[in-house]
């Protein structure tokens, strides 16, 4: 302490004395700042600062074992130098002891100089052996040996001289270690395990390289995005798994992404169908109008298990998405209702049309009788059973059987016969190609049709009638009137019936029989029949097919002749290459009979002294008119009937046909007024 007073009193500053203050060259002699006066805080003098102008670890002085060096902010510091205390020579703090010469320092041999400074340093593998003297020096070997000593590995020549080489593993045995005993460590992508005796004792190579930190296999290559398998994984840079996410629709090992689908599938989205590319990306995305099928993984070509109108065709789903049934509405199709559109046929019913559930078969060379009365149907002897019916009235005087099928094919010739009038029905078809007899035989109404001496509105008058003479009997009226009887003398002859404007089946009335005078022998013909036909897809009458609904010829002196009946034909589409027939069946004479109109209708004829029958009603622009001819003149008192009036024929077909295909006959013709063509109203 008396050195550095000694020292520091050599740099006492005049004007510190003078009470000028400390400058900024100065410091008090314990270091501190200097006040504004000439004294320091601790009433000491100001002294000059030894570590101003000067740089960081500059050394100043010793004061004692310690050494006084200048810090950043140029001010003294005070270093403990430890057990070789400090020495100017050094500059600081010594490394050794001074002048101690040779010395050990763990396995090192250690020269020391004068100042505490180490001159020199010689590392020993055998170890440093101090000598007395002062002196220090490796310790000696086994001549001609190799050995280890601590972490080297020493061979010792003959001469006792020796060669050391450091082992990175340690040394054992007399060789390096080729590993560190029982460790684990890495070799580049190689993880090694180490056996006690230092030689390798297991290599596994690393798929994704050795972690040395860790001293193990990386689980992924670190700071790397990568598959494994459907999985992406984000490695972190320990080389573990950071984050890792399942990839819905496998990974892409080529890009190291999830795919955003499935390469080379389609599939579907909600509604919409994706196609994805060899890469795993969307290469087309199309919404299906009716949802999409991940079964098919298909747009569906319909809503599943849903009835729609597609045009006139319904069309029914099933539940994949596919289209199970198609059925074509020949009347279109109704999208409300989500069904065919139907009609309601001429004094009939839909159901009347659905209800067939069996065929009306009449194959060719084979007959079928329907008796409208017994309400049964033989088909060539052998009753038929299975179809549908009912007892309808059409307002009329008498009631209607209707009959349904499931289509109707005659090929072979039906007759008809009972008070009740006739309606076949049909679920899809009729077809006709032979004749089907709804006619008047001379007294014997047809289906429906009126019978003579009844009291039917559309019946010719009776003349007056004696034993001695008597006028003719008026033809039964219809379509058209009845053809008066021929007036004989003073005998009243009996007028045509009038007109029975009943074609729009409400009601239906049909024709009238002939008139006649009994005491004469004279019997009225019969009104021919009505018949009613409706399908609920087509009715085909073909060129050898043969409706008839013709009236009776009268008999004998005064018989008139029975009007036509009705024939209504109702479809979406009807086509007529053969005949409908209700012509009016002609007046009877003295011992003589009129044709039935199915037969001609032509009036009675006779080679005696009496009156010709009048020819029956045929209508349109063939012979006659709708009208009956009225009854010959004659010279005697037996006066001739008149002829019967045609009936009506009505025709109603679907709005896409239009109008009915008639290339074949219809009598009364198209343009005589008794024949009604026109439309069903779909619903």
């Amino acid at each position: 302490m008396n050195m550095r007073l000694g020292l520091l009193g050599m740099m006492l500053t005049l004007g510190g004395i003078a009470g000028a203050g400390c400058g900024g060259e100065q410091r008090c002699n314990d270091h501190s700042e200097c006040l504004t006066t000439e004294l320091c805080s601790d009433e000491s003098l100001c002294v000059n600062n030894p570590c101003f102008n000067r740089v960081e670890g500059d050394f100043v002085e010793c004061d004692g074992d310690d050494a006084v060096t200048c810090d950043a902010s140029q001010m003294p510091v005070v270093l403990a130098c430890g057990q070789y205390g400090c020495t100017a020579g050094a500059l600081g703090c010594a490394d050794c002891v001074p002048g101690s010469g040779e010395s050990c320092d763990g396995s090192d041999v250690v020269a020391c100089d004068e100042h505490g400074l180490v001159e020199s340093r010689e590392f020993c593998a055998t170890g440093c052996e101090e000598l007395a003297g002062g002196a220090a020096a490796c310790e000696s070997c086994e001549p001609s040996t190799i050995a280890c000593y601590g972490d080297f590995l020493v061979t010792c020549d003959a001469a006792g001289g020796s060669t050391s080489e450091s082992c990175a593993h340690g040394c054992s045995a007399a060789s390096c270690n080729d590993c560190t005993p029982e460790a684990v460590s890495c070799d580049a992508e190689d993880l090694v395990t180490c056996g006690p005796d230092g030689t390798e004792a297991s290599r596994d190579t690393c798929p994704y390289g050795c972690s040395e930190s860790r001293q193990t296999c990386n689980d992924c290559y670190p700071d790397d995005l990568a598959c494994v398998g459907s999985d992406l994984v984000t490695c972190g840079p320990l080389g573990l798994p950071v984050q890792t996410d399942a990839c819905t629709h496998g990974c892409d090992v080529e890009n190291d992404r999830c795919y955003d689908c499935v390469p080379g599938t389609t599939a579907c989205e909600g509604d919409d169908l994706l196609e994805c590319g060899s890469d795993g990306v969307v290469a087309s995305q199309v919404t299906c109008g009716h949802g999409c099928d991940p079964t098919r993984e298909a747009c569906n070509d319909c809503t599943p298990n849903a009835v729609t109108c597609v045009g006139d065709d319904l069309v029914t789903c099933g539940s994949d998405g596919l289209v199970a049934d198609t059925q074509s509405c020949i009347l279109g199709c109704n999208g409300t209702a989500l069904r065919c559109n139907i009609f309601q046929p001429t004094g009939l019913d839909w159901t009347d049309v659905t209800a067939g559930t069996v065929p009306l078969v009449v194959p060719q060379f084979q007959t079928a009788l329907i008796d409208t009365d017994a309400e049964v149907i033989w088909v060539n002897g052998t009753p038929l059973g299975g179809f549908a019916s009912h007892t309808a009235n059409w307002g009329g005087f008498t009631t209607g059987w209707v009959v349904s099928f499931s289509y109707v094919d005659i090929q072979g010739e039906v007759h008809i016969e009972g008070s009740q009038h006739i309606a076949i029905v049909a679920r899809t078809t009729i077809v006709v190609a032979a004749r089907v007899d709804a006619a008047a035989h001379l007294d014997i109404p047809g289906p429906g049709g009126a019978a003579p001496g009844g009291f039917h509105p559309g019946d010719g008058g009776d003349p007056t009638c004696t034993t001695v003479g008597t006028g003719g009997g008026g033809g039964g009226g219809h379509a058209g009137l009845g053809g008066n009887g021929t007036p004989v003398g003073g005998y009243v002859f009996g007028a045509g019936g009038p007109v029975i404007s009943d074609w729009q089946l409400n009601p239906l009335v049909g024709g009238g029989a002939g008139g006649s005078c009994a005491l004469f022998g004279g019997i009225g013909g019969a009104a021919g029949g009505n018949l009613l036909m409706a399908a609920g897809e087509s009715i085909d009458i073909q060129a050898g097919g043969y409706l008839e609904t013709s009236g009776g010829g009268g008999r004998d002196a005064s018989g008139g002749g029975g009007a036509g009946g009705l024939i209504s034909l109702e479809a979406p589409t009807v086509t007529v290459g053969g005949t409908l027939h209700t012509r009016g069946g002609g007046g009877g004479c003295y011992q003589g009979v009129g044709a039935d109109g199915w037969f001609g209708g032509s009036g009675c004829e006779t080679s005696t002294n009496a009156a010709d029958g009048g020819n029956g009603g045929y209508g349109g622009s063939g012979p006659g008119s709708l009208a009956g001819e009225p009854g010959g003149p004659t010279s005697n008192s037996v006066g001739a009937g008149g002829g019967g009036a045609a009936g009506f024929i009505v025709i109603n077909v679907g709005p896409a046909q239009g109008s009915p295909a008639l290339p074949g006959v219809l009598i009364p013709n198209v343009s005589s007024g008794a024949v009604y063509l026109g439309n069903i109203t779909p619903e």
